[in-house]
């Protein structure tokens, strides 16, 4: 049985897996809670195979603070 998104597709652009996980669990937390509507269309109505593909897809950004604070001290 294959799963899919594969992992592999799911870690472009993510520095970890606990990152991903935390994406895709705030991501989903979104989808459940509020009014946000779904940036893909996939036949499951669950939140966290709709915040999977959507990562998958390419459609959440995401930025890691740390990193971010850093490249910000290199500036001044």
């Amino acid at each position: 049985m294959m799963i899919e998104p594969r992992l592999s597709e799911l870690m472009k652009g993510m520095d970890s897996r606990y990152t991903l996980v935390t994406v895709v669990a705030k991501r989903a937390r979104e989808l459940a809670t509020e009014t946000k509507m779904p940036l893909v269309k996939v036949k499951s109505d669950k939140p966290v195979t709709i915040a999977v593909n959507e990562v998958a897809a390419g459609m959440i950004d995401f930025s890691n603070p740390v990193e971010h604070n850093e490249e910000k001290k290199a500036y001044e």
